[in-house]
């Protein structure tokens, strides 16, 4: 507001990662236990995502994982063409991932929630502008259906 335009990604990103990595200097608080991820759709500007982590160092990425099993996911993260699928396969892709560093024996239960950036339709026409939104609950359910049924088919095959 003070300038009069929206902030940039990149200053947004790393004055966020100087505030905590401040908490990671003073001894008088606490530092922060966990990453952040920053999603930054300006007008204007492709979309951008930073990771920021608890040391307050923050990366660019097209595509990032974080947490148990990131190893596992960031290489398969890196065999996906980005730049060319639609958010449809995308969704499709990051379900398999996400069941596949998913240990059933070990790891509790988990929810999967996806957010993807879109053209809104209703903005203007002439100068369509991207707006994240959650992604819808049915396509989730799908996709991850899709995905534990890939899984178990894999798991087939290999047992034979």
């Amino acid at each position: 507001d003070f300038y009069g335009h929206d902030i940039p990604g990149a200053v947004l990103a790393s004055r966020l990662a100087d505030f905590v990595h401040l908490y990671t200097l003073h001894w008088q608080v606490r530092p922060f236990g966990c990453a952040v991820l920053l999603a930054v759709n300006n007008p204007g500007e492709d979309p951008q995502l930073y990771l920021i982590e608890p040391s307050g160092v923050s990366y660019r990425y097209y595509a990032c994982a974080f947490g148990k099993g990131r190893q596992a996911a960031k290489t398969d993260l890196e065999k996906i063409n980005l730049k060319t699928i639609t958010c449809d396969e995308a969704v499709q892709e990051l379900a398999k991932i996400i069941v596949a560093v998913h240990d059933d024996a070990k790891d509790k239960d988990y929810e999967l929630e996806m957010i993807w950036v879109k053209d809104n339709p209703k903005s203007s026409k002439d100068k369509p502008l991207p707006t994240a939104q959650a992604v819808p609950k049915d396509i989730i359910r799908a996709a991850h259906s899709a995905a534990k049924a890939a899984a178990e088919n894999d798991d087939d095959m290999d047992d034979e």
